[in-house]
């Protein structure tokens, strides 16, 4: 199966200053797992996903949810195209604790992001730590009040 079956558009994207409470309205509201985090000259820096968030919000003192989200981007690491093979691509993702790949055109230029942890079978009980993370997220930022998207 190609990664074009899978792949999620992105209606938006953050920028390394947009806030953790935002960002984690944001993902609930688009019912999102990852966005892409696009640097201020257009480029893009990388992805910031739920368990990224939470991780970094357990234990965090107090505020910590009000500080900018650019600490927590790790840089693209792998990306794909459409036409790869979904399962040779989580494979290669998992080696490098990734879940989430950016999908980039011939250009280099954004398509969307290819969740796959679904395909992560043997990668460590990746879908278990998805869903613990989504309930740690739903603790520490309530998305009682969604943000409208910018």
């Amino acid at each position: 199966m190609k990664i074009e079956s899978i792949v999620q558009t992105v209606n938006h994207h953050l920028s390394p200053d947009n806030k953790m409470s935002d960002v984690a309205k944001l993902l609930e509201h688009e019912g999102k797992t990852a966005l892409p985090v696009i640097n201020h000259d257009g480029t893009l820096l990388g992805l910031v996903t739920k368990r990224e968030m939470a991780e970094a919000s357990a234990g965090a003192p107090a505020g910590a949810p009000d500080r900018g989200i650019g600490e927590l981007v790790k840089p693209v690491g792998i990306t794909c195209s459409l036409n790869d093979d979904i399962e040779d691509l989580a494979r290669q993702a998992s080696s490098q604790s990734q879940t989430h790949v950016a999908v980039v055109d011939d250009q280099g230029g954004l398509v969307g992001i290819a969740d796959l942890s679904p395909y992560q079978k043997d990668a460590g009980g990746v879908q278990h730590r998805e869903e613990a993370v989504d309930e740690a997220l739903e603790e520490t930022f309530p998305a009682s009040d969604p943000i409208s998207p910018q």
